[in-house]
């Protein structure tokens, strides 16, 4: 599954950076309306029903069972949070601006409400006992410092070929595509033929997680009299350990939460990945804006008009080529030097999923014998062991 998606991640980059050459970025979000509606067309006449027991007899007794306030305050905490953080990098609106800290604020405070609720419900949204266990705990620890990593990592890599290499928006693309899809579709099959053939897979993520280091240092080295060669060979490695990282992550998990709260545990999984994605795009280009103004201030002292100047730079990376040529060469080593300190910054938060990811416990997945059916989850015995025959929640006393 995951080297289909790599396939098709590997073709959508180029193909959205020639189309964004050519007729516009907007022709980019236009062309995936056809695509999606026949994805849906397919999901729709040919994915089978799962074999697998409702949890409710009505969908009035599904809806009356679900945590609503827990799904109402989860909602409002990301999207206050995001907000709060697009108004800062997009708007280049200040951290004292009404609008980003009172935005930040209400995801705090709907943050600490969530917890609360969730500690009070019946069914809760977030089983907080998950965040008890150790193992379950570093596991949503470790998936959200490496989606934070990832993604502020790769959103600046275009960024970087487009602005310092001046390349078509195209030719960035390739390079993200190529590499994040091969790596994508290569690392998941080495961690499942690793972990098929009974191999350790504590030790396969902790080693997976060096090349987002490794990368990230390397990265911040990177200078247009490079070679495009270099660049591929200096970047691929980062898509390929997280994929496998990924796959480990998701076994870990697996490997040691009971079946019955299982959707849920699958669930907070990608939510927190999601959560840590965007917070790395945010946070990333909090970080950028800021190094590239204090740059810019630095490399600008004597310009008469430099406020303006900078102000324009900061709004749009095109204003850096309508400058002078002497001017120009600063600018254009002042967003260097911006990208650069956002790489190390991964390089070094990377530091911390490796350290998560070592408190994950190895729990064997090997030796029991295959059982069919859905049902009790995974027990101290390990994988497989203790299914029992599954229940309507809510409607058989449970």
């Amino acid at each position: 599954m995951m080297t289909i998606f790599g396939a098709g991640s590997m073709a959508g980059g180029p193909v959205a950076g020639l189309l964004a050459d050519t007729y516009g970025w907007q022709v980019s979000f236009w062309v995936q309306i056809p695509v999606v509606l026949f994805c849906a067309l397919i999901v729709t006449l040919f994915v089978p029903e799962a074999p697998i027991p409702p949890t409710h007899r009505t969908l009035g007794s599904g809806l009356r069972s679900l945590d609503w306030l827990g799904t109402v305050l989860l909602i409002g905490s990301t999207t206050t949070l995001i907000l709060g953080l697009s108004f800062h990098t997009s708007y280049l609106e200040p951290w004292s601006a009404p609008i980003v800290w009172g935005n930040l604020l209400a995801a705090l405070l709907a943050s600490i409400a969530l917890v609360w609720v969730e500690g009070k419900v019946k069914r809760p949204l977030i089983p907080l006992e998950l965040f008890a266990d150790r193992h379950t705990a570093a596991i949503m620890a470790s998936g959200f410092f490496l989606s934070v990593v990832a993604q502020a990592f790769m959103y600046q890599i275009p960024v970087y070929f487009t602005v310092i290499v001046n390349s078509s928006t195209a030719e960035a693309g390739l390079i993200l595509s190529v590499c994040g899809g091969l790596g994508l579709g290569i690392g998941s099959l080495i961690a499942g033929h690793h972990i098929r053939k009974g191999g350790k897979y504590k030790l396969l993520g902790i080693i997976s997680l060096s090349p987002a280091i490794v990368c990230g240092f390397l990265a911040a080295a990177w200078n247009p009299t490079w070679k495009w060669w270099q660049y591929y060979a200096s970047f691929f490695p980062s898509p390929l350990g997280y994929s496998v990282f990924l796959c480990v992550n998701l076994i870990a998990l697996i490997s040691a939460v009971d079946s019955k709260i299982m959707p849920k545990a699958t669930a907070l999984l990608y939510t927190t990945r999601t959560l840590g994605g965007t917070l790395g795009v945010s946070i990333g280009g909090s970080i950028q804006l800021g190094a590239l103004a204090s740059a810019l201030k630095t490399r600008f002292a004597t310009l008469p008009n430099r406020d303006d100047v900078i102000n324009s730079i900061l709004h749009s990376k095109a204003a850096i080529r309508l400058l002078p040529p002497d001017l120009q060469r600063l600018a254009l080593d002042a967003y260097a030097r911006s990208l650069s300190i956002v790489w190390i910054c991964c390089g070094s938060v990377a530091v911390l999923t490796v350290i998560s990811a070592c408190l994950i416990d190895e729990i064997d997945i090997h030796g029991n014998k295959e059982v069919e059916g859905t049902g009790g989850g995974a027990v101290e015995g390990g994988y497989g062991e203790g299914l029992g025959e599954a229940t309507v929640e809510g409607e058989t006393g449970m």
